[in-house]
């Protein structure tokens, strides 16, 4: 039997894992071992680890990284701290394995213990580009650390055979959140209502905003702006979901907060769980925002996605995606383009992300190479 840790760091992450971790589960040639860390250990981000043993997974550690601040120093400071409690627990653990996915500082910690550690390592969502965030940089480097990638698209694959790595490990398996879509009993909205204590209606916007780590714009103008967006929409019904751990994650959690707390018909919640959000992206007329799900969950359920700024620029945008600069008479002309446009024109589920069985697809991928030897294959030049 092999061990396999899969270290998650949020509830962006932790969404997308958890097809994979109910894999790993039901293989009786594999155990799990669930590394938690990040923003999932921090009470202002609604504590998610919770969520994780209520969904029945047994946390075998929880690494503490995530430092106070609201800082570019606060970032660098948690990455040190996770790279000494990653360090640890995977000591400890002796895993075959270890399964990260994406791009946050967190996850660079514990790619950077695994690589001191000598055990090997498997990136998922390599490949890709978020030019507005300094995850573009990371994502790249924990690539070069991996020696398996499961990526989410043709493209992502392409790019990371440029990079050097060898065509033996780098496999286009879909995004998990294709299996998300398919595995998950969506709420209908008068049961989101009743979990949850709103009074929407179907055709509410749902919105998560980051900051631009790498962007011009600053994380309280795109919340001011984000409320000035939402404003004309209130009798819509609002639903804001918590911003990440990033540097300015703070001050955006704070203005979106108050403005909640102002007007009737609007509700912010540090978290919604899987089922929660996914069951409002499908009941939602637009997702409003420059989250990564924006891009990857939500075209997959067919909801149309303003995408504003820079924090996502690169990354492959279905035809359900409408990118915008973040200036208030660009956003707002796009919002009111999108409420007016059906949600059938909008691209319904045009997408690359591949069909359902990428947990298992990514499974037999793991398993082969386990057998054969999970060493770092050597750099590949190419023309």
């Amino acid at each position: 039997m092999w061990t396999i840790a899969v270290v998650t760091g949020g509830r962006a992450d932790y969404g997308l894992l958890r097809p994979l971790l109910c894999a790993i589960e039901a293989d009786d040639s594999l155990a799990l071992m669930l590394i938690v860390t990040g923003y999932h250990l921090s009470a202002q981000h609604g504590e998610t680890w919770r969520q994780i043993e209520a969904d029945g997974f047994a946390i075998a550690a929880k690494v503490t990284s995530q430092q106070p601040g609201d800082s570019h120093l606060a970032m660098a400071r948690s990455l040190g701290q996770g790279v000494l409690g990653m360090s640890e627990a995977l000591h400890d653990l002796a895993p075959d394995a270890v399964v990260v996915l994406g791009d946050r500082y967190e996850i660079l910690a514990a790619a950077e213990a695994a690589l001191l550690l000598n055990i090997p390592l498997i990136h998922i969502h390599g490949g890709e580009l978020t030019l507005g965030a300094i995850d573009d940089a990371i994502r790249h480097a924990i690539s070069k650390m991996a020696s398996l990638h499961f990526v989410s698209t043709e493209e992502h694959r392409r790019r990371l055979l440029q990079m050097g790595e060898d065509e033996r490990r780098v496999f286009n398996t879909g995004a998990l959140a294709v299996d998300n879509v398919a595995q998950v009993k969506l709420l209908c909205v008068e049961e989101f209502n009743a979990r949850f204590g709103t009074r929407l209606k179907p055709g509410f916007l749902l919105v998560t905003l980051h900051p631009e780590t790498r962007g011009c714009a600053s994380a309280e103008w795109l919340a001011t702006c984000m409320c000035r967006l939402l404003e004309p929409h209130l009798a819509r019904g609002i639903v804001i979901t918590g911003s990440n751990a990033d540097a300015g994650g703070a001050c955006i959690d704070a203005i979106l907060r108050d403005f909640a707390a102002r007007h009737d018909g609007v509700w912010h919640f540090a978290a919604l769980g899987l089922q929660g959000y996914l069951s409002a992206v499908a009941a939602a007329s637009v997702v409003v925002g420059n989250s990564s799900s924006g891009l990857i969950e939500v075209p997959i359920l067919g909801t149309p996605t303003l995408d504003i700024g820079t924090r996502q620029s690169g990354r492959y945008a279905p035809a359900s995606v409408i990118q915008v600069a973040a200036e208030p008479d660009a956003m707002a002309a796009a919002l009111s383009g999108l409420l007016q446009c059906p949600r059938a024109d909008t691209g319904r589920g045009q997408h690359e992300y591949g069909a359902p069985g990428v947990a298992g697809r990514m499974l037999e991928y793991l398993k082969a190479a386990l057998s054969e030897g999970l060493q770092k294959l050597p750099f590949v030049d190419r023309e």
